[in-house]
């Protein structure tokens, strides 16, 4: 078993645990309407994650779920709350039982797409954010999304038409923009990606993934000196030639055999690859 699949082995034990414990501790429910305790038991969910109890929340959210099964809030709450447990095979199941209940949930298929982007499956995500869009189609955040799943698939001309729907919609987005850089890079046009993620980096709210990710295209553009420099912003010399030899070993991949490469790496930025 892989370090990762132990940590979501043992997440997955934490939030049946606190399902157990909670079944014994929540003994005001008694005599409620499933639709109040639902409630109450969402509203508790809700506070245990602003505490980032998630386990305790995912727990809680199963439990109100499970109180009145025909209602989504609780149920969208439970997919949230285990995608950012890292648990996305359980996640995606969630999100599925809420397009179950309700096809037009335009929230539901953003969130299972997401999920399936995690699992490494982009006909799946592709397809989810295809019927999300159908939905809502002025939405950002799933544009932004379905673009990384086009990148992840190698079409990266319908991914920058994806982006800069989305930066239409939401202008100067940070997550956007440094997503429409790093397709330029994916499609071979340096020139382009390097000039946005300069821009990017000159940002005031740009942050150490936003110059990791400018680093790299430097590299690929076999500026070293330069990547080194942008690097020893947030690193120590010993990580950033740990970060170096990462992105050196990504110089043979071209296209998608290069977005999925950069999009497993960049979901660690900050964490340097020993």
């Amino acid at each position: 078993m892989t370090r990762g699949s132990e940590s979501r082995r043992l997440r997955l034990w934490a939030v049946a645990l606190c399902c157990a414990v909670l079944s014994g501790c929540i003994t005001d429910l008694d005599g409620l309407r499933p639709d109040e305790t639902d409630a109450r038991l969402t509203k508790a969910g809700d506070n245990a994650a602003k505490r980032g109890d998630l386990a305790t929340a995912a727990a809680l959210y199963q439990q109100a779920h499970a109180a009145k099964p025909s209602e989504t809030v609780a149920l969208k709450s439970l997919a949230s709350t285990l995608y950012k447990l890292e648990s996305f095979r359980e996640s995606a199941d969630s999100w599925r039982a809420a397009i179950a209940l309700n096809a037009e949930d335009a929230d539901a298929w953003t969130g299972l797409g997401r999920s399936e982007l995690a699992l490494a499956r982009i006909g799946e995500a592709k397809s989810a954010f295809s019927k999300s869009l159908a939905v809502r189609p002025n939405d950002a955040r799933t544009l932004m999304s379905a673009g990384v799943a086009l990148d992840l698939s190698g079409e990266h001309s319908e991914a920058q038409s994806r982006y800069r729907e989305a930066l239409a919609l939401s202008p100067g987005d940070l997550a956007t923009q440094n997503n429409l850089a790093l397709s330029y890079a994916f499609a071979g046009d340096l020139g382009q990606a390097m000039t946005l993620l300069q821009q990017i980096t000159n940002r005031a709210d740009a942050g150490p993934r936003n110059r990791a990710n400018y680093a790299l295209v430097l590299i690929l553009d076999n500026q070293l000196d330069a990547a080194e420099s942008v690097l020893l912003a947030d690193n120590v010399k010993e990580e950033v030639d740990r970060w170096i030899r990462a992105f050196e070993a990504l110089l043979p991949l071209t296209g998608a055999d290069l977005a999925r490469a950069v999009f497993n790496l960049d979901r660690n930025i900050g964490t340097p690859p020993a």
